[in-house]
């Protein structure tokens, strides 16, 4: 995350993805809040579930997330951002309650998101997240 062109771009999307199951054990989100544009949505919303758990008390389990870049594309030269799609494998999580109860489970996944990271102040922070258009 040191180069400050594609390459730096491309290492700070993956590791932001890979944060995900961190915040959400920890609600340590300092990072995730350092690495997120005010303008981007499911990086408060992830921020929110961190908060919510964090709130009720319970207990995040599971989710490892690896990540595979599967194409970059140009700087856009007017906004100056790296758009790039991603694969995101995420293993399955469990939420429990403190009574041990579970409420919520997801099951291991594979997606893909295309994710749009550019600089502020030196560093990275990733504008957003979302499904890639259909190609």
């Amino acid at each position: 995350m040191d180069d400050d062109g594609a390459a730096g771009a491309e290492a700070a999307a993956q590791y932001f993805l890979q944060l995900r199951p961190y915040i959400m054990q920890t609600n340590d989100t300092a990072e995730w809040e350092a690495m997120s544009h005010q303008a981007c949505a499911p990086c408060a919303q992830g921020l929110e579930q961190a908060s919510r758990i964090a709130q009720r008390d319970d207990t995040w389990e599971g989710g490892a997330t690896q990540t595979r870049l599967l194409h970059a594309y140009e700087q856009d030269s007017a906004t100056g951002l790296w758009p790039m799609d991603i694969e995101v494998n995420e293993a399955a999580a469990t939420v429990t309650d403190s009574a041990g109860n579970t409420v919520y489970e997801q099951d291991p996944r594979v997606s893909t998101a295309r994710v749009e990271v550019g600089r502020r102040d030196g560093r990275w922070v990733v504008v957003n997240v979302a499904q890639p258009p259909e190609q």
